[in-house]
């Protein structure tokens, strides 16, 4: 089923780290499930990645290190949330 640009989101990396997903793309998620921990490699501390919105996963960043702002992948969704430019590198 077609989704309207605005409403992909992306998943972003509350802290660096390392990247445990837990979906793969072609996975349909809700708004709030976890798609992937971040896992602090010093203190071995877990943070979860949680979905923007519910719809289609299909992308995900193929490197397993995670900066603070990363973009890890992105979630169609069918509810329009972004405005302006809406294709970005």
């Amino acid at each position: 089923v077609p989704t309207p640009l605005a409403g992909s989101e992306p998943l972003i990396a509350p802290q660096a780290g390392l990247v445990a997903y837990r979906r793969r793309p072609g996975d349909r998620v809700s708004e709030g499930d976890v798609v992937a921990d971040i896992l602090d490699p010093e203190t071995g501390r877990s943070t979860p990645v949680v979905a923007p919105t519910g719809g289609l996963l299909y992308a995900r960043s193929g490197s397993r290190f995670a900066y603070s702002g990363k973009r890890l992948g992105k979630v169609a969704g069918t509810t329009i949330r972004r405005t302006g430019k809406l294709l970005s590198p």
